[in-house]
């Protein structure tokens, strides 16, 4: 029994406890998106201007980048009609907008200082996001912070007059399809057989 209690305590001391203490320092990246569709536009490289709908945008999901090269989705959460918090099941897969959501820091790891953000527009289909997607410019939490957009952990409803990350600007990003995926893989198989 001692000896359980004694894995236990260094269990909490060494995993727990540290992940409970960074996530009221990371706190919250706070975000919504609740204009009109219609009036969120991207160019391309071109610099073609497509509009979301026109792009089939009906999702979102906040990217996260780090120097070392960490990436992936932050969790997201949501309000209820009572403005009690919960959390999306699906962060890869986006949230329905419009819609006001908040995005959870409390699961990365490493210096916050190191990460950037992108909130990304696109439409979740099939377990795949679009083939064209539109997404914000990359933001550092460092500028967040600076910019009021980063709220605590403990406070995490958002006061009447805080402040939220919604970028302006968007850009359109293609995204490979999955014959293409495909192909490339199959020649590359081929490649190493031949080799071998």
């Amino acid at each position: 029994m001692k000896s359980f209690l004694k894995f236990f305590i260094i269990i909490f001391a060494t995993i727990i406890c540290p992940t409970v203490l960074k996530a009221n320092d990371d706190g919250e990246l706070l975000w919504w998106m609740i204009s009109d569709l219609n009036s969120i536009s991207a160019s391309d490289a071109n610099g073609k201007t497509y509009s979301a709908t026109e792009l089939g945008v009906n999702s979102a999901r906040v990217r996260y980048d780090s120097t070392s090269g960490e990436s992936g989705y932050l969790t997201l959460w949501g309000l209820d009609e009572n403005r009690k918090p919960f959390q999306e099941p699906d962060s890869v897969g986006g949230v329905g907008i419009p819609a006001e959501y908040y995005a959870s820091l409390a699961s990365l790891s490493g210096d916050s200082a190191s990460y950037s953000f992108v909130l990304e527009l696109g439409n979740w289909s099939n377990g795949s996001w679009t083939k064209t997607s539109m997404e914000s410019n990359s933001e550092t939490y460092t500028d967040l912070v600076a910019k009021g957009h980063i709220n605590t952990w403990d406070n995490f409803i958002t006061p009447a007059n805080a402040k939220a990350w919604t970028p302006a600007m968007y850009s359109v990003v293609p995204e490979p399809s999955s014959a293409l995926l495909i192909l490339i893989g199959s020649a590359l198989l081929a490649l190493r057989r031949r080799r071998a």
